[in-house]
């Protein structure tokens, strides 16, 4: 009963929520205890991923993709995934350079004073998405760019590589540890950080929403991790 409430409450705010990746990121949270062990080919695996699909077609059809014509579609599912294209753009049009955007999140931080203007820019693809699609700019839908554009901006590219090396080899280590505990507290907060990687590999190698993300999932791990998992369903 409580999954029926959470999802009927998941499908009431989804229009309003503005983000497919959290719509998604919910819907697994919901049957996580059922699928951390399930088989890739498994039928449940296979009805989600169809779920997932449909999340994400949808998110198309709120972006005002006519389904009926299958060019627009087609269009749609590769213009989401246009971040090598965007990448083009800012190396054509920037120098290699260092910290250009990479204290931009902070500014976060100024919207509880009334700082806030419309030329105050949270991340990277909040200043490019402004400079180079304005009209997106003018709703706050933002475009995409790879992390690799912030690495360019940044930390002249290949400076910054050992910062997301490290990054992704110690991500590998805590959600290791957290899984290996085998408690609903331990493998939420591993699910989520991986969810959140998705966000920085298109985006930033930190972004404003980092820093209340980050606490809340300590908070949820220091919650449920009492909860354990019956080590007969390993």
């Amino acid at each position: 009963m409580p999954v029926i409430l959470f999802l009927g409450w998941l499908i009431v705010i989804s229009p309003v929520h503005g983000s497919k990746l959290q719509i998604a990121m919910f819907l697994v949270i919901a049957f996580l205890p059922w699928l951390r062990n399930l088989k890739i080919l498994d039928k449940r695996i296979i009805l989600l991923t169809v779920a997932l699909t449909a999340i994400f077609i949808a998110g198309l059809l709120f972006r005002g993709f006519d389904l009926r014509k299958p060019q627009q579609l087609v269009s749609g599912i590769f213009y989401y995934f246009n971040t090598l294209d965007l990448l083009v753009v800012a190396v054509r049009d920037f120098r290699p350079s260092f910290l250009t955007t990479f204290f931009l999140p902070f500014n976060k931080f100024l919207t509880p004073f009334g700082l806030s203007n419309p030329n105050l820019y949270y991340d990277m693809n909040h200043f490019l998405t402004a400079m180079y699609f304005p009209e997106a700019w003018q709703i706050r839908a933002t475009q995409q760019w790879p992390v690799e554009t912030d690495l360019y901006l940044n930390f002249y590219f290949f400076g910054g590589l050992w910062i997301f090396f490290l990054y992704m080899y110690w991500l590998n280590k805590l959600c290791r540890y957290l899984e290996s505990r085998n408690d609903l507290g331990g493998w939420l907060a591993s699910f989520w950080l991986t969810m959140i990687l998705i966000s920085h590999l298109r985006g930033s190698l930190y972004n404003h929403t980092d820093f209340y993300v980050f606490p809340m999932i300590l908070m949820v791990y220091l919650l449920l991790k009492r909860y354990k998992f019956d080590p007969a369903q390993l």
